[in-house]
């Protein structure tokens, strides 16, 4: 490629591009004295001593005219003074393809830090497979096909049915971003692990052998039964009782851990104790923690199939490394995270000799409201190239901040960022702008430039603390340089601010817990790990693959663990009552959302017998029964992410006689359940519209799941639910079982009605990277202003479903025309499992027509018969770095209840990219009614069985 030409004048040079350029050789002759570089010609003007001065004018009114045009920009030359900005290399924004090791410190124990999918990684990160549009859309019909074909039963004579069910593939969470990795040794002798450092996580967790279900990783799993010095924890001893902030449970008198993480994974295990060292710094002696807590990880389930690692927890937690170390550590560490991939840092463990040192410079932890496990920070300003930015200190203060080892990007509260952002952009005007990167916004073309400048970023802190970001740390680039971000953005509404890793390179990092403050300074270290970036070249878990991650997937999951983050800090926090409160007197259940199946299934994890097996179950309101697999197998059975329950090892568990009462329930059921008898043992089947099926002994025992504090367990005896021996599912990868809560005897909501008086709510999350809840049992809120309740209508023949009546849908604050009598036709019912919204077609075309009007301004593709019965598809592309308008959609029930559509779930159901967005909204079959989909996300939906009402109001999920 051609090289830019150059301009060079009083001490500036400017750089265009070829095809914009606008001189020539001819018309714009050089002046004495100066060199010019024209298109590809150079030409030396002190070769043409009589062309005349005044030629220049024009041609640098052009030029000054040409940086607006984003043809002609400034680069920096010889002289020239940046006092508030960095002048960098291009290329020094790019990482390296060797390993640079940070030099070492003196240190008594020393751990090297790699990041994953760097060149010293003997690890590899790879990429789960997750179906396409089409799969999700194709499963998704099945299911209306099956919910249809029983509304179409309920409304006649006693038709043949096929029951519905929610397909499932394999979830998992990738448990840190930045996957910055230690190794260390656990047992005696030692065995070597690989685990992420984490300063928003506690515990610290392995997997182990023998494993029910473990990931693939680097290095043997550990064995337990090859350590001398392993112990296994009491389940009433101080030290399981210190897991009373995470789930945790018994397990033959076995203290037994259970961690979940905001997107659905998980590890669950033993929580035990054993020795872990780590080499000093001249590896000739090694740091010895004997009786270190950790769980031993038998069931675990990651993003990462292709090979991920343990975790260890360094947040203000009794559990974590820094608590449990506190005697030889004093609760002291520090990091220096590497300026890139390509180098190493250092991780720190004790309080350093020259902690007076003038070059680190305190800010105190505030005090919160609740105990936190944060590294909390008071942000109370910035500058840009040198001048504060004129942003309220309330700003800052009202949502709070935390210091972060795993985010990457920094989240700032919106106003905050806005702020940063305008000046930032005013700042490098001389660049060509080309929009934004999945969540970040500013983003420039380098690829011409050699050099560039960037202006300095600080952040000042309570006490008077200012740090200086790195100019590594202020950027973002993509491998070729043609989109380099500002590694800052915008946090959600009232969510904390994280001052994430990106920010924090080159700097020292110091953390006194017991001192209550953190501090900024040069690196200095007495006992030390060394860090390194997961996918950068210096990794040992990439094992010689070059699977980097783009800097979307990167930021996609970084998103995700700003959700978690958030999530919990709403948890530990939560105690007002402005919103429909899911913990008072209630019991509240919190499910993930199975990412690779797309819209339509979200499951929960309950334990089954005694001791408690645990199930993960999809919840669904269009299914009465529940149903788990079962051992033995004696036909067949699906690929689980957990071990299949044995009734043989539960002491609770019992069949149900041919006669009862309980299995003439799966009669009674509308529809009714095909029952048998198998050696005077009941028996029940299903099968579905997909070719699934599943068939066993309906049985009862003992069902378990944590309480809204965690602290106790909801226990429900002699739950019956359907013991699946033979069982398939047309999903090759893999799924799990079923709990119904529609109004049927044998659902969860009509078993415990005892206890939950037919009462639940749910809110759905607005997309893959958050979690929702479901709430059993009326709140003491029920009056709650926020709520409105609309009435479930009485039909010929006791339903299932949870119907509703639609009187109205407005669109841009326009109610459109369409007869009640049209929403009659077959009704409405709103379903869990169900992703796309079906309405009467009458009503759809109306709605359709009207949307269609208001998106005028985008394109409109061709039907894809690929993507079923969807019609209203448009593509995005060009508005990329851009916003879309789309029109706000309300739906009213009976009662004048009103429910506005989250913008997440009427315009937003996309494919792979912007190419292809679409309209979430179809045509039922004629007569087969509407179908409220769980793309009314966001929401809280209300369920009152016994007083026949459904209500609506503001959730607290993502």
């Amino acid at each position: 490629m051609t090289p830019a030409p150059h301009y060079r004048n009083s001490g500036r040079m400017y750089r265009c591009s070829p095809q914009n350029s606008v001189f020539t050789r001819t018309s714009y002759p050089p002046i004495t004295g100066y060199r010019y570089t024209f298109l590809r010609t150079t030409v030396d003007t002190e070769s043409y001593p009589t062309l005349q001065r005044q030629l220049l004018g024009p041609a640098t009114e052009l030029l000054t005219r040409a940086p607006k045009q984003n043809t002609c920009a400034e680069e920096p030359g010889e002289g020239q003074q940046y006092p508030h900005s960095h002048i960098v290399s291009v290329s020094s924004l790019l990482p390296s393809t060797v390993c640079n090791r940070s030099r070492k410190v003196s240190s008594k124990g020393y751990l090297e830090l790699v990041h994953m999918h760097g060149p010293c990684s003997e690890l590899n990160q790879g990429r789960a497979n997750i179906p396409s549009w089409s799969e999700i859309l194709l499963k998704d019909q099945a299911r209306i096909r099956s919910i249809n074909s029983k509304r179409r039963y309920m409304n006649s004579e006693g038709n043949r049915f096929d029951q519905t069910k929610s397909t499932n593939l394999p979830f998992g969470y990738d448990s840190t971003i930045t996957e910055l990795y230690a190794k260390i040794d656990i047992g005696t002798p030692g065995q070597s692990n690989y685990v992420i450092l984490d300063t928003g996580s506690d515990i610290t967790w392995i997997q182990c052998k023998p494993c029910s279900r473990c990931f693939k990783q680097r290095g043997p799993i550990f064995d337990p039964s090859k350590s001398s010095t392993i112990r296994t924890i009491p389940c009433k001893s101080s030290e399981c009782n210190q897991l009373s902030v995470d789930s945790r449970g018994c397990v033959s008198n076995k203290c037994f851990y259970d961690i979940s993480y905001g997107d659905g994974s998980f590890s669950n295990g033993y929580f035990m104790e054993d020795r872990l060292t780590f080499p000093t710094d001249n590896r000739k002696s090694k740091f010895v923690m004997n009786n270190y807590l950790f769980g031993c990880g038998r069931n675990n389930s990651l993003v990462d199939q292709e090979g991920s690692i343990g975790l260890m927890g360094l947040g203000r937690s009794p559990t974590s490394f820094v608590y449990q170390a506190a005697s030889k550590l004093k609760k002291y560490f520090s990091y220096c995270i590497p300026s890139d991939y390509s180098s190493t840092g250092y991780l720190t463990f004790g309080k350093p000799d020259d902690i007076n040192s003038k070059y680190i410079k305190f800010t105190p932890i505030p005090t919160t409201p609740q105990p936190s496990q944060f590294y909390d920070i008071v942000i109370t300003g910035i500058s840009v190239a040198g001048k504060k930015l004129a942003i309220k200190s309330s700003v800052f203060t009202d949502v709070g901040a935390i210091v972060d080892s795993g985010t990457v990007i920094t989240q700032l509260p919106p106003e905050a960022y806005a702020a940063m952002r305008s000046a930032f952009r005013k700042e490098m005007a001389r660049y060509k702008f080309v929009g934004a990167n999945e969540n970040i916004d500013t983003c420039y073309d380098f690829s011409s430039y050699q050099t560039v400048v960037i202006p300095k970023i600080s952040f000042f802190f309570e006490g008077g603390v200012e740090l200086e970001v790195d100019v590594k740390g202020i950027m973002v680039a993509n491998p070729d340089v043609k989109k380099v971000c500002l590694g800052f953005t915008a946090a959600g509404d009232g969510e904390v601010g994280i001052l994430g890793n990106i920010m924090q390179r080159s700097v020292q990092v110091v953390f006194d817990v017991d001192g209550r403050r953190i501090g900024f300074g040069p690196v200095y270290s007495k006992d030390s790990l060394e860090l390194a970036h997961k996918h950068g070249p210096c990794s040992e878990l990439k094992h010689g693959k070059a699977n980097t991650p783009s800097l979307s997937e990167i930021l996609l999951r970084d998103q995700a663990r700003i959700h978690s983050i958030n999530s919990r800090r709403l948890y530990l926090n939560s105690s007002d009552g402005n919103r429909f409160d899911q913990t008072k007197s209630a019991t509240t259940l919190p499910f993930g959302y199975d990412l690779s199946i797309g819209g339509g299934e979200f499951y929960a994890k309950v334990d089954i017998g005694t001791p408690g097996q645990s199930n993960y179950v999809i919840l669904d309101t269009g299914s009465d029964i529940t149903w788990i697999q079962c051992k033995p197998c004696l036909v067949q059975c699906f690929k689980q992410p957990s071990p299949i329950f044995d009734p043989s090892k539960s002491s609770s568990h019992s069949s149900n006689p041919c006669k009862s009462s309980r299995c003439n329930l799966l009669s009674v059921s509308n529809p009714p359940h095909p029952r048998g008898c198998e050696s005077a043992k009941c028996t029940y089947n299903s099968a579905y519209m997909d070719g699934s099926f599943t068939h066993g002994h309906f049985v009862q025992d003992k069902l378990t799941f944590p309480s809204a504090d965690r602290k106790s367990k909801v226990v429900v005896n002699d739950y019956m639910f359907g013991c699946g021996q033979n069982n398939r599912d047309v999903d090759p990868d893999g799924s799990i079982g079923l709990m119904g809560l529609s109004r049927s005897p044998i659902s969860f909501v009509y078993q415990t009605a005892s206890k939950f008086k037919k009462y639940f709510s749910y809110c759905l999350p607005s997309d893959f990277s958050s979690t929702g809840y479901i709430t059993f049992g009326k709140p003491d809120d029920l009056n709650n202003k926020y709520i409105k309740f609309t009435r479930i209508p009485t039909t010929p023949k006791q339903s299932q479903f949870y119907n509703v009546v639609i009187t109205g849908i407005s669109i841009a604050g326009k109610k459109i025309p369409i007869k009640r009598s049209v929403f009659a036709d077959g009704g409405a019912i709103i379903d869990s499992g169900t992703s796309i919204t079906r309405l009467q077609p009458e009503a759809y075309a109306t709605l359709k027509s009207a949307f269609r009007k208001e998106m005028l301004r985008y394109k409109l593709l061709a039907l894809d018969p690929e993507h079923g019965n969807i019609e209203n598809c448009y593509d995005f592309s060009m508005y990329e770095y851009e916003t879309v308008v789309i029109p706000k959609i309300s739906f009213i029930f009976k009662g004048r209840v009103k429910l506005e559509v989250n913008v997440k779930a009427k315009g937003d159901h996309a494919g792979e990219d912007a190419k292809l967005v679409c309209f979430a909204f179809v045509a039922a079959g004629d007569g087969d009614g509407a179908i409220l989909g769980n793309l009314m996300q966001g929401l809280q939906v209300v369920h009152d069985v016994e007083g026949r009402r459904i209500g609506f109001g503001p959730g607290t999920c993502a």
